[in-house]
């Protein structure tokens, strides 16, 4: 019996030094645990990089807009219409019609009181979003750096865009960028007699490359 017992013991001594060496389920128990944090940092990368992308394209399409716009001595909403459904094709692949929205405004001082927005377009769109500028006829916004003498105009061109993450790790929100020129040639404080489009969200290639290649200049 006593022999039995010494058996018995040595017995257990020996699996249980055989299972605290065997490792071979250890692998595999920390990849099971470390793979969601894996793949959670997968798509916060990828959510991440989208959103710094828009951030980039929309900082972009601001400064080229209100460039384009302040070209020419003459400026008409057929124009301003045509510069907006170019933006719509910069931004891709983001849907500007759906989810954005660009408003170029003009700013001027006429009469030695504070700046007012004399005209202001807005390209179409299904965001609901009121300028921050101001609406036409309304004392004007404008950063404190900006000062206007009697005669003088700035255009403001604000693009907003209604941002929602591809995997929900981002929350919703709001981003509005804005850039700020003055006219080359003319004054630009009302716009010429020819007419726009209610909803310019198309543009041929001729527009397109123009703003692409403002795009290319102003990066």
């Amino acid at each position: 019996m006593w022999v039995a017992g010494l058996r018995g013991r040595l017995s257990g001594d020996l699996c249980r030094g055989h299972l605290a060496a065997d490792r071979r389920g250890v692998i595999a128990l920390e990849f099971a645990l470390i793979l969601p944090l894996l793949i959670l940092f997968c798509f916060g990368t990828v959510e991440v990089g989208r959103f710094v992308l828009l951030q980039m394209k929309l900082d972009q399409l601001a400064a080229s807009v209100a460039d384009l716009g302040t070209r020419d001595r003459t400026l008409s909403a057929a124009t301003i219409d045509d510069i907006f459904a170019a933006g719509a094709h910069i931004v891709r692949p983001f849907d500007l019609a759906a989810d954005g929205r660009i408003t170029l405004s003009a700013v001027g001082l006429t009469a030695g009181d504070q700046p007012r927005v004399l005209w202001q377009r807005r390209s179409g769109g299904t965001l609901d979003l009121p300028s921050e500028t101001g609406t036409v006829g309304s004392p004007a916004t404008l950063p404190d750096e900006i000062t206007l003498a009697v005669g003088q105009t700035v255009v403001v061109a604000e693009v907003s865009f209604s941002y929602r993450g591809m995997f929900g790790l981002l929350p919703e929100r709001i981003t509005t960028k804005r850039a700020y020129f003055r006219p080359r040639l003319g004054s630009l404080q009302e716009l010429s007699s020819i007419g726009g489009s209610d909803h310019p969200l198309i543009a041929d290639a001729g527009w397109c490359e123009s703003l692409q290649a403002s795009v290319v200049a102003s990066g």
